[in-house]
């Protein structure tokens, strides 16, 4: 995995509660915009993986519950992590961008919002039609 995610909205449709909602039961607050996603850890091979990161939430100024983006600092690779991401990108208009991989949504919406609004980004971004592609796209440019 990256060493950074994050997953931008194009809209005002997604709120704290959303967000914190697609990352349940995993985390845990630190203050309003910092939170702990603690997967637990595993053993591997005789070695312990820590599966945590930190997610941070930017809020529209406009609002304190409106979401502008999510960061997600060294992101685990746990399966939860994944399909909590692929919720967001594919219930709401937010994309995904890291060093790994190609900028990503699962959403039609984000598409016809970024060719009005970004056409640059709009023509790096792809648009995933299931879990499997998303999830082989990310891992695939480790």
């Amino acid at each position: 995995m990256g060493i950074e995610y994050s997953i931008i909205a194009m809209d005002d449709s997604v709120t704290q509660d959303i967000v914190l909602n697609a990352f349940s039961p995993y985390c845990t607050k630190k203050d309003d915009e910092e939170y702990l996603l603690d997967y637990g850890d595993e053993v591997y091979e005789d070695m312990i993986i820590c599966n945590h990161c930190t997610l941070y939430l930017s809020f529209k100024e406009s609002s304190k519950d409106i979401i502008e983006s999510i960061e997600i600092i060294k992101p685990s690779d746990h399966p939860a992590l994944e399909k909590a991401i692929f919720l967001l990108i594919h219930e709401y208009p937010m994309f995904i961008a890291g060093p790994d991989f190609p900028l990503m949504t699962a959403n039609k919406k984000c598409m016809d919002l970024l060719k009005v609004e970004d056409i640059e980004t709009y023509e790096d971004t792809e648009l995933v039609s299931s879990f499997d592609e998303f999830s082989n796209l990310l891992t695939s440019y480790e």
